[in-house]
């Protein structure tokens, strides 16, 4: 049976949509570029075609897979759009990053229903639906708007690598070879999702995706070209200090994972939970600021303590504005979630050897 032909990138009239999130739309039209370089750097020698298709649908979804000799990452447009208006409705609360342009001045938009969509308004054309979806939700301080459009970058930065990690550590084509199926989804699941070992291996795989994509994020956020996003968004101060730039991209990552937490339980056989996902990689991220950056951070105290703040006020402010989760307390279930993170890194390292060959691509193996 044909594979059906990759839907084209569909070009939006910028000037309808809010400036902010054109102006980010604008910045990411090369997903091609970036993801071939991203695995260039990753194996030090030419990397196989890698091309990105900003998809015209109104869905919170990425995936990956082949494309003849070469892969292709693909993620819905919806996906930012989504991820965008949830920043908005945070940055709204006063004791959100209340350090960002003037907080007393913010009024929490509560008119939330069910929640934040995961998908976009369906009797709209896509580029309707991002005015509408960002439009209604915005800080009303200048500095606090250019921070959600920061922050969003680097959520939606992180599923466009963990696709790209998906093809860099072999899973893409391991996927294809094990169980014959070119494409692995990220957010919504096909219905015949694998279950029994097979659910298990491919569980380790969205794991090891997560860690080396915070890995390229964090890289991301630490870097002086990102320097423009953050002054635009934030006191100045934090471009001297990493640990502050990681605190606002384990915000960004900790907002996209409620984000799937709110869909409830349909992909718990092929992902672990979003929040063991969360807890990985906050631990992960931690310990490569102790161990890469640790000249420029106080203590291993202070860096475990900025870590648990941003936790707490992203926790305090999706449930003050009374969004929904899989869970009943998602701060217990992040307190818990260290025991399945163990379980995964032991399923990991059984399964290392499959790719040995591909093992310098871990960047926290020790």
């Amino acid at each position: 049976m044909a594979r059906p032909a990759p839907v084209p990138l569909r070009e939006f009239d910028l000037q309808s949509l809010p400036a902010d999130y054109a102006a980010w739309y604008a910045s990411h039209r090369d997903l091609a570029l970036s993801a071939s370089s991203q695995l260039f750097a990753l194996g030090r020698q030419p990397a196989p075609r890698v091309s990105a298709i900003l998809r015209d649908h109104k869905a919170m979804n990425a995936l990956a897979r082949r494309n003849g000799p070469g892969y292709e990452v693909v993620m819905n447009a919806g996906l930012p759009a989504i991820v965008h208006f949830a920043l908005n409705n945070l940055l709204q609360s006063q004791t959100y990053f209340p350090h960002i342009g003037d907080a007393s001045a913010e009024r929490p938009y509560r008119d939330l229903r069910n929640g934040i969509p995961d998908r976009l308004p369906r009797d709209a054309t896509l580029a309707e639906a991002i005015v509408a979806i960002t439009g209604m939700s915005r800080p009303t301080d200048v500095q606090r708007t250019k921070a959600a459009v920061a922050m969003t970058e680097l959520a939606v930065s992180f599923c466009a690598y963990h696709e790209v990690a998906h093809i860099a550590l072999g899973h893409v084509d391991a996927n294809d070879a094990l169980h014959g199926r070119t494409e692995l989804l990220e957010v919504m699941n096909s219905r015949t999702a694998p279950g029994g070992r097979q659910a298990l291996l491919r569980r380790v795989w969205e794991y090891e995706a997560d860690l080396l994509a915070a890995n390229m994020v964090l890289q991301d956020a630490l870097s002086p070209q990102h320097d423009p996003s953050f002054l635009d968004g934030f006191r100045p101060q934090i471009l001297e200090s990493p640990l502050q730039r990681a605190q606002v991209m384990l915000a960004s990552l900790l907002l996209f994972f409620l984000l799937v937490s709110q869909q409830g339980a349909g992909t718990e056989r092929t992902h672990p939970d979003p929040l063991v996902r969360f807890s990985a990689i906050s631990r992960k991220t931690v310990a490569a600021l102790l161990d890469d950056h640790h000249a420029a951070v106080p203590s291993p105290r202070s860096v475990h303590s900025a870590v648990s703040d941003v936790v707490a006020q992203t926790l305090g402010v999706w449930s003050g504005l009374s969004l929904p989760s899989r869970h009943a307390s998602p701060a217990d279930q992040l307190t818990r979630a260290r025991g399945s993170v163990q379980r995964l890194e032991r399923h990991r390292l059984a399964h290392l050897d499959a790719h040995r060959d591909l093992a310098y691509l871990y960047p926290f193996v020790t």
